[in-house]
């Protein structure tokens, strides 16, 4: 693909895998000419852009803040405190200025400070000193998502390192997810009086909901306006009709083929 895809790729779901020309994206960062973070995804409304000059020059930072500022995104702060944290613990790297690009400031503060609260959780899960941040401190109940660390800590457990939450589908649909998804666990748990915070404790690397009913529209609208979701929401639709929170929908006339796609293309 060409560089534009690659961006357009990094912004939609920061997968992996994805080469062009100059650009790749490799676990959530978009780098320039193999090795120069241009940029981390923190979640689909809070995107870090370096705030330095390529040595390349502008270009690739021009074509990526042309491609934020297409989806609605615009620049909100810099080097804001808890930035030290997710560049360090993601791309190693210390130092560089940063800009956060999101929808609004108070929306991309929250992905941002969700996540490096995340992250200091699963550097006590690794072995780090105990501290007032461990997993009874406020800021767990909230965590928005599994990273890297996460995934270590699973497969040190001896588990699949990537859960699907499947809220609301069939036993038959998350029977048919499992063959498909390497490295994958399908956990299956009722619509039924779930809130958004209620998926986000179970640490998915993505949320599939059965959103054909009013209940589960309601959970996908719920879980994008809680600020703190950055994996990506699947929704099950007639027709595969959009819906706002969703980064993807299913029509559920294709199941189960079209959801095992779906979701194998968006889980990393």
């Amino acid at each position: 693909m060409d560089d534009d895809e690659v961006v357009d790729a990094f912004i939609a779901t920061g997968a992996g895998a994805v080469f062009g020309p100059t650009l790749h994206v490799e676990q959530g960062a978009l780098k320039l000419e193999g090795w120069w973070a241009l940029a981390y995804r923190v979640s689909p409304v809070a995107i870090l852009v370096r705030d330095e000059h390529p040595p390349s020059g502008p270009g690739a930072t021009d074509r990526l803040t042309a491609a934020l500022t297409a989806r609605g995104l615009s620049r909100v702060g810099s080097d804001l405190p808890a930035m030290t944290t997710v560049v360090y613990t993601n791309l190693d790297l210390a130092g560089i200025s940063w800009a956060l690009w999101s929808t609004d400031r108070e929306t991309g503060e929250a992905a941002l400070n969700a996540r490096a609260t995340e992250e200091s959780f699963f550097s006590l899960a690794d072995g780090g000193a105990s501290g007032d941040g461990g997993a009874s401190g406020a800021g767990f109940s909230i965590t928005h998502g599994v990273n890297a660390s996460s995934r270590g800590a699973r497969r040190l457990a001896g588990e699949a390192s990537r859960t699907v939450l499947a809220v609301g589908v069939t036993a038959e649909l998350a029977a048919a997810l499992g063959p498909g998804l390497e490295d994958c666990r399908v956990h299956l748990v009722d619509l039924e009086g779930l809130e958004p915070q209620g998926c986000w404790e179970l640490l998915p690397t993505l949320v599939l909901v059965d959103a054909t009913g009013t209940a589960g529209r309601a959970l996908v609208a719920g879980l994008r306006a809680s600020a703190v979701a950055a994996v990506p929401v699947v929704a099950i639709t007639s027709a595969g009709r959009d819906i706002a929170g969703a980064d993807a929908t299913v029509d559920a006339g294709a199941l189960p083929a079209e959801a095992v796609e779906t979701v194998a293309a968006l889980l990393v």
